[in-house]
């Protein structure tokens, strides 16, 4: 054990008071408060031997190079795409991270709870309702709402959340349609419900993404998958936007092709800095439309999911330490 480690600790705000203290008994914490501050400069400034990153931190092989003292990156994150591993593998860094967790994570369930917000959003055209009153109307005869129960939801991806959403599909009285790239994912399904992805994508009502992120999976969802879909479905995702073609959702809720679509993630969100990119094709499309609703990848962030998963990654990190 080394009481005199630099731990850096960014996007401090959401951190827990008591996991900082367990962290001042290791070394001096460093907190960095600014949300608009350059985190890069930062960690070169402090030169910590640690350094706690949320996934609105990129880590590519070109800072990594710069860290000369960085000995351990913690995230509370189970995907890992935002830290280039191989750099830190190259630049004899660890990362403690939740990836791989499978029994403290079966006990985070808020982001499977806004996949099915989403899904919800969807079948009661919510967004188009909330507008309407905002805009003075008072009227059912151009709103057009579905009831869950009897339809078919698609869940791709049959990890810890495929199964919770699994859970409250049945809760709806919904018929299930599994389907992950491991099928012994699926070895304890009823066989009704394990299916390959082309005869989900054909007959399912609503299509949930939570697939795990890797580079065999990304645009695992691009134009041809849209065109198998049927023309009512209605499409979440909360896993990465990096396993969607967004051109090729755009063109199909442009043309009709699906019936609408509802995002927590997109395409490179991660090096977002507090504000989305100008012109963003989706965003700007949102706007205007009701068959699309998007979220800040805000999925995992409840205020419990935060407290318990920083509190994990932390006792993780003082474990590998002492």
């Amino acid at each position: 054990m080394n009481p005199k480690l630099k731990i850096l600790v960014l996007e401090s705000w959401n951190f827990p008071d008591s996991s900082l203290e367990e962290l001042r008994k290791y070394g001096e914490v460093f907190l960095d408060k600014n949300d608009n501050s350059n985190k890069t400069d930062l960690i070169l400034n402090v030169e910590p031997d640690a350094v706690f990153i949320g996934l609105g931190i990129d880590l590519n092989a070109r800072d990594l190079e710069k860290f000369k003292n960085l000995r351990t990156i913690i995230t509370p994150t189970t995907g890992l795409n935002h830290i280039d591993l191989k750099a830190c593998e190259t630049n004899g860094i660890r990362v403690v991270s939740l990836k791989g967790e499978v029994d403290f994570l079966s006990s985070i369930t808020s982001t499977a709870e806004h996949a099915w917000l989403l899904i919800l959003s969807l079948f009661k055209d919510y967004k188009k309702l909330i507008n309407n009153v905002r805009n003075e109307k008072w009227n059912r005869s151009e709103i057009d709402t579905f009831e869950l129960s009897g339809k078919t939801i698609g869940i791709i991806g049959y990890g810890r959340l495929g199964k919770i959403v699994r859970e409250y599909a049945r809760a709806f009285r919904m018929r299930c349609l599994i389907y992950d790239v491991d099928s012994t994912q699926l070895s304890q399904l009823p066989v009704e419900e394990k299916v390959e992805l082309e005869f989900l994508l054909k007959n399912s009502d609503t299509i949930s993404l939570m697939a795990s992120y890797s580079p065999e999976n990304v645009r695992m969802i691009g134009e041809n998958e849209f065109n198998l879909m049927k023309p009512n479905v209605f499409f979440v995702n909360t896993s990465r936007g990096e396993l969607v073609d967004e051109s090729a959702l755009l063109r199909s809720l442009k043309s009709g092709k699906i019936a609408g679509a509802a995002l927590d993630v997109l395409d490179n969100d991660s090096s977002w800095n507090e504000k989305t990119p100008s012109d963003h094709p989706l965003i700007e499309y949102s706007k205007n439309n009701h068959n699309l609703a998007i979220t800040s990848h805000v999925g995992g962030n409840s205020k419990e999911a935060l407290l318990k998963t920083r509190e994990f990654v932390v006792q993780k990190f003082i474990e590998s330490i002492t």
